[in-house]
């Protein structure tokens, strides 16, 4: 198809969806990057773990903020989790 490019990871070929040439893709670790900054302005930020789906077609990252929130009588531990969504479809996101 004119003006369209496949989206695949570069050490197995397993292709992930197809884009036009006006969507630009964001390497896992660019988005590594990106994640990187923003938890170290937010500051006392830890990675915690990960899970991917489809041979790394979307991948979760989830990262605790080890400052401890507290309101009232309750403490609360704060968590991010990003999506890294490499099929093209929907954006990568951020989300306490």
């Amino acid at each position: 198809m004119p003006n369209t490019f496949s989206i695949m990871r570069s050490d197995t070929r397993s292709h992930f969806g197809t884009c036009s040439d006006k969507y630009r893709p964001i390497q896992v670790d660019e988005m590594m990057d990106i994640i990187d900054t923003a938890s170290e302005r937010l500051g006392n930020v830890e990675h915690t773990g990960y899970t991917y789906v489809g041979d790394g077609k979307r991948i979760l990252i989830q990262s605790r903020m080890n400052d401890i929130i507290s309101t009232d009588d309750d403490l609360l531990e704060g968590y991010l989790y990003t999506l890294i969504n490499n099929t093209g479809i929907s954006a990568n996101r951020i989300t306490p």
